[in-house]
């Protein structure tokens, strides 16, 4: 019923010997069948088949184009609706994935208790807030998300000290910020600080080119970040090498 593959994470030391880690994927059976049958109905090949922790790291795989980059670690954190997926890689190869169950859904879902408003209604004022900071609302937003806020950087707290007592003298560089929830800059802000980390919005787009004639205007402004975008690109660039 199940589909489970494994990924060699690479070499690390304890109770004084070599141990392999190892990052372990499963998926049931009837969840891909379904994915395949809606691309076989859509007339499209597939190639590959992958996860978003891997699509994240392999969209900013330019990140890690020298030799000596393959020993910076970068913690990516894709905050998305239903769940947030903490990624760190030591240049291009993932050495810890992990998902977790707390994400925008859950910070609407308090918002709307909190100021007693439909879920679709926190969801917009989030959303709204975000892209004008410094209000009065804005302050009462937050100080309402407090205890799930708290709750997402104790989480991404303890992946940081599992990934520090397994691979060892491998300091995390900095942090990334994509998915759809990163668009909101306070969040990120206030995620990063908690972690004491320095940060930044990740940019799926920033070095990809529109050709003229390309088709039909999508309406981005490219002008700002599109986080949201890290998993799509990262798929259709790391296609070759899904398994």
């Amino acid at each position: 019923d199940a589909i489970i593959r494994h990924v060699a994470a690479g070499s690390t030391y304890g109770d004084g010997q070599e141990k392999d880690e190892v990052i372990a994927v499963c998926c049931s059976r009837k969840t891909l069948d379904t994915y395949l049958e809606m691309a076989q109905r859509a007339r499209l090949d597939v190639i590959g088949v992958n996860i978003e922790a891997f699509a994240v790291v392999e969209c900013f795989d330019r990140l890690f184009r020298r030799a000596a980059d393959a020993a910076r670690t970068i913690l990516f954190v894709d905050l998305g609706a239903a769940s947030t997926q903490v990624v760190l890689s030591q240049g291009n190869r993932v050495v810890f994935a992990r998902n977790l169950k707390l994400a925008g859904d859950q910070f609407d879902d308090v918002v709307a208790k909190g100021l007693k408003i439909p879920l679709e209604q926190a969801g917009a004022l989030r959303r709204d807030l975000g892209k004008a900071q410094g209000s009065d609302s804005e302050e009462e937003l937050y100080h309402l998300l407090e205890a799930p806020l708290g709750k997402l950087t104790d989480e991404l707290t303890q992946c940081l000290q599992y990934y520090e007592s397994v691979f060892r003298n491998q300091s995390i560089e900095r942090t990334i910020f994509v998915g759809g929830q990163a668009g909101d800059k306070r969040l990120c802000q206030t995620i990063a600080q908690r972690l004491n980390l320095p940060a930044q919005i990740g940019d799926p787009l920033v070095r990809v080119r529109r050709l003229e004639g390309a088709g039909m205007v999508i309406g981005l402004d490219r002008r700002e970040p599109q986080p949201a975008w890290a998993v799509a690109v990262g798929l259709s660039l790391g296609a070759d090498k899904a398994a």
